[in-house]
């Protein structure tokens, strides 16, 4: 099952699927879209698919052998479109009238590849002495052994806060970041829940901590109209009322904070 949260596209190793995005501007016959999954550590591009450019959403197709021998680990991903393509006489790519990619001038979103627990390309699927030995197996009661994830979250969270401002010149110790960070869910400042629950209209004071995908948001409210296709591509919630004229309620991933003034 592949899997897009967000801009996070989450890919087993081999899996087979599919998934789609909303299509930017318009498209005509002929026009083409590209997906690729780069690779940051090599900078080469592993994996490319060709589809044909259509609207109101691009839908991308993989099938096992697309991702089959790739490393589970992290990579970027993005979407190009090429509106009226030129080809060579080999009917190659080499041009278009005009090149539009999704996230290159912003960020690159992760691609992740994991791991399975069956894994199609080992060498052991190539023998018939394959056998299940279930004789050691055990059935747990208990729903937190077998999702741990529930208690795990905060501390997660506490962690990835650290090393942000760690990476934003923060000099204190572990220890003294650890107790201002209790302080701030004391004291109301995160609030858990998840996206569709945040509240409207919601506190720009405050940070939201969605517990279903662990990411954090933070709230802003705009009169002015908003690019509701862009900001639906960075993961962004818009709601809008019209109580004292139109305003548009954000919640934004803090990822986003640089993306949206």
């Amino acid at each position: 099952m592949i899997r897009l949260i967000r801009r996070r596209l989450i890919i087993p190793r081999g899996d087979t699927g599919s998934f789609s995005i909303p299509t930017i501007g318009t498209v005509n016959d002929g026009d083409i879209a590209i997906f690729g999954i780069f690779d940051p550590l090599t900078h080469k591009t592993l994996v490319m698919k060709k589809i044909q450019a259509t609207s109101p959403t691009l839908t991308i197709a993989l099938e096992s052998e697309d991702t089959i021998h790739l490393e589970p680990r992290k990579y970027k991903w993005d979407i190009t479109v090429y509106k009226s393509p030129i080809y060579d006489e080999e009917g190659e790519l080499v041009g278009a009238a005009e090149t539009n990619s999704y996230y290159s001038a912003f960020k690159l979103p992760i691609c992740e590849i994991t791991e399975v627990a069956l894994d199609m390309n080992r060498e052991r699927w190539r023998t018939s002495a394959l056998t299940l030995n279930t004789n050691d197996y055990q059935v747990s009661n208990n729903i937190q052994t077998v999702y741990p994830w529930a208690r795990l979250q905060r501390s997660e969270l506490q962690e990835q806060l650290y090393q942000l401002a760690v990476d934003g010149g923060y000099s204190g110790s572990k220890d003294d970041f650890t107790s201002s960070y209790n302080n701030m869910f004391a004291n109301g400042t995160i609030q858990s829940g998840t996206i569709d629950t945040f509240p409207i209209p919601g506190d720009e004071k405050n940070l939201y901590f969605d517990t279903n995908t662990t990411i954090l948001y933070y709230y802003k409210v705009s009169s002015e109209p908003v690019n509701s296709a862009l900001l639906n591509l960075i993961g962004v919630r818009i709601e809008e009322t019209e109580e004292n004229g139109t305003l548009y309620h954000l919640y934004i991933p803090i990822k986003a904070l640089g993306i949206v003034g």
